[in-house]
């Protein structure tokens, strides 16, 4: 905001104060007024619009401590999470919901409000190198959770897994095999098949994120059989 032109003082005018100055003191006084308000409003030093007075955007300042909630009314206000100015609503219950966080909506608030989708597919990893897509999620995601669980390999009847998280640039996940003797790390990876027996592994990382679901792009290294995931797709 500009700082306006002149400093408000509610003491003026004077008791003393000669009365031909007075349309002096009225003229800043409705420059300081339009001023104040032209910071978020409509309003112009003349003339007359159906836009006056309305907005053109809203600024909220950090709030040093959080604002006490009140009967029948909702609280909109900004306050510092990590240094940055994070938007707060609070009901009059005092229920406080963050609706940003680090420069985005709160991933948290679009699950709540219903921004996800729970869904599954299959994989023949039978099949070569290449893409799949999956759609029918209803948005384009911004963010995919994995949770694979592959065949038994033959060299262990116990099962083969991988969580992974995957929002179209960066993709890792956790994988295990063999009732949990083998444990790892995947980057570059968010769904991950890791057979016992050398040469089995089948993986797979979200190449892109469409209007309609996400498509994967998977690498065969020797699996065989069917992966069967799960997902979380958050917008």
């Amino acid at each position: 905001m500009t700082v306006p032109t002149n400093s408000w003082d509610e003491t003026k005018p004077a008791g003393s104060r000669a009365i031909n100055l007075g349309d002096d003191d009225i003229r800043e006084m409705k420059t300081q007024v339009r001023e104040v308000i032209a910071a978020d409003h409509n309003m112009a030093s003349s003339g007359q619009s159906a836009t006056t007075g309305q907005h053109n955007k809203t600024t909220l300042l950090v709030n040093a401590d959080d604002p006490t909630e009140q009967a029948d009314a909702g609280i909109l206000y900004t306050k510092d999470v990590s240094a940055k100015a994070e938007l707060f609503y609070k009901d009059e219950d005092a229920h406080e919901i963050q609706i940003t966080n680090a420069g985005a909506i709160n991933p948290l608030l679009l699950a709540l409000s219903g921004r996800f989708k729970i869904g599954n597919f299959t994989r023949d990893m039978d099949v070569a190198s290449g893409n799949q897509s999956i759609t029918g999620v209803g948005f384009q995601p911004s963010l995919v959770v994995f949770y694979m669980s592959g065949p038994d390999d033959g060299d262990h009847a116990t099962i083969m897994f991988s969580v992974g998280f995957d929002d179209g640039v960066t993709a890792n996940c956790q994988y295990a095999f063999g009732g949990f003797n083998y444990l790892g790390l995947a980057t570059n990876r968010s769904i991950y098949y890791e057979g016992t027996t050398s040469g089995r592994a089948y993986y797979g990382h979200i190449g892109s994120m469409d209007s309609d679901g996400f498509t994967i792009a998977w690498t065969r290294a020797g699996g065989t059989g069917t992966a069967n995931i799960m997902y979380i797709a958050i917008q």
